[in-house]
C-alpha cells in the first residue's frame, strides 16, 4: 500500500506554488504527494499530512523556473488555473510541472494534451479567462461623492486580479475599487 504524503496549501497561487517547492525540497516521492488546497472533512488513512506555510521566496523560486523552463504563456495559463475553484487545481498543476521537469515532452509542455493534468490545467485556465473577459466588457462603475469610481462583482473564479491590472492600466489617473463579493 503507497502512503501519501499531503501537503496542505493555502488557496492562493502562492500557497501551491509553495507546496510544490517543499515537495522539490523536502525530495518527496513526487508520485506519492498530494497537493491539497485548504482543509478536507475527510482524511484519508496512511497518508502524512504536512500543513504548508506560504512563502513569498519559495512561490518566487518556482514562479522563476516555470518561467525559464517552458515559459511566459505556460506561467499566464497556470495562474488563469490557480485562480479557479476547482479542489483539484493544486494536484493538476503540480502534476503538470512534475511531468515538464522530468522532460518527458519536447516542445511546448501546453501543446501535450495527451496528458490528462494539462488538459485540466488548460480547461480550468479557459473558465478563467472567459470569466475574466465577461466582467472585462461589461464591468460598470458608479462614482462615489468622493470622486472614486466603484464597481462590485460576484465572480465565481478569483478574477479580481486579473481586473485590477487591466483597469489600473486603462484609467491610469482614476481612483477606482472593485469590491468582489465572494472572495476575502
Amino acid at each position: 500500500m503507497k502512503e501519501y504524503t499531503i501537503l496542505v496549501c493555502e488557496d492562493s497561487s502562492m500557497g501551491i506554488f509553495t507546496g510544490i517547492y517543499e515537495a522539490y525540497e523536502r525530495k518527496l516521492d513526487l508520485d506519492t504527494v498530494v497537493l491539497q488546497v485548504g482543509e478536507e472533512d475527510n482524511l484519508r488513512l496512511f497518508a502524512e499530512y504536512i500543513r504548508v506555510v506560504p512563502s513569498e521566496e519559495k512561490s518566487e523560486k518556482v514562479i522563476r523556473t516555470i518561467r525559464r523552463r517552458f515559459g511566459e504563456e505556460t506561467l499566464r495559463i497556470i495562474f488563469e488555473a490557480l485562480a479557479s475553484t476547482d479542489s483539484q487545481k493544486g494536484q493538476v498543476v503540480y502534476q503538470m510541472i512534475v511531468f515538464g521537469l522530468r522532460g518527458q515532452f519536447k516542445g511546448q509542455l501546453i501543446d501535450c494534451l495527451s496528458f490528462e493534468p494539462i488538459i485540466k490545467v488548460v480547461a480550468l485556465s479557459t473558465t478563467v479567462w472567459h470569466e475574466y473577459h465577461h466582467f472585462y466588457g461589461f464591468l460598470r462603475f458608479q462614482e462615489l461623492a468622493n470622486g472614486i469610481l466603484f464597481a462590485k462583482i460576484a465572480p465565481k473564479a478569483q478574477v479580481l486580479s486579473f481586473l485590477g491590472d487591466h483597469f489600473a492600466n486603462r484609467f491610469p489617473l482614476e481612483n477606482f475599487m472593485i469590491y468582489d463579493e465572494c472572495h476575502d
